[in-house]
């Protein structure tokens, strides 16, 4: 499946002007809350998003200062002003260096159109001849059974249920699709039935 596999932590990490800024404790808070509850997508459609814990991580470890997770965690939620005062103008330097990277925060329409393409990477994979499930997907199905309500989630597990998608990062990146807000949501539904139409 093309277009996957593109890793925003991965183009932070070998960005040497950004291993530079976030040494500074300011720069990295900021990074760390714009991780935070905010999904970002490439111009390749690759998606990336990471739970708070995580981002605290990756702050962490590109400072390379021997802090952990837990120096960033949580950090801007208390509203005791931890964030520090500039914290709008490095917001908006971080997503500079994630714009020159290639990578937005996703929009609605954006979140639509990756799961009109996931659907469309979908039915190529439904159309081909069921084998024998992967190994990871067997072991990740053990014990549990398939539901097949028409979702773009369980015809995901159903294909892979099936081995027309025997690579798991491939069946992650849909799964992933399957995941809409409410307001990419309605957009996904239009656009479907508009095409269906």
């Amino acid at each position: 499946m093309e277009g996957i596999g593109q890793d925003l932590e991965a183009a932070l990490k070998s960005d040497a002007a950004f291993l530079e800024r976030v040494k500074d404790l300011d720069f990295a808070k900021t990074v760390y809350a714009t991780f935070c509850n905010r999904e970002w997508i490439n111009g390749s459609g690759d998606r990336w998003s990471c739970s708070w814990r995580y981002a605290g991580g990756l702050v962490a470890e590109a400072r390379d200062e021997g802090e952990d997770y837990l120096d960033f965690y949580l950090d801007d939620l208390a509203g005791d002003g931890r964030l520090p005062s500039n914290a709008a103008a490095l917001d908006g330097e971080f997503l500079a260096i994630l714009k020159r990277l290639g990578w937005s925060e996703i929009t609605p329409e954006q979140e639509a159109d990756a799961a009109i393409a996931a659907d469309a990477l979908l039915r190529k994979a439904e159309a081909l001849p069921a084998t024998e499930p992967p190994g990871w997907f067997s072991r990740f199905l053990e014990g549990k059974g398939l539901l097949d309500d028409g979702s773009i989630l369980s015809r995901v597990r159903l294909a892979a249920s099936r081995g027309q998608i025997p690579d798991q990062k491939a069946y992650w990146k849909l799964v992933e699709s399957a995941f809409l807000s409410p307001e990419a949501k309605v957009i996904f539904e239009e656009r479907s039935r508009s095409a269906a139409g």
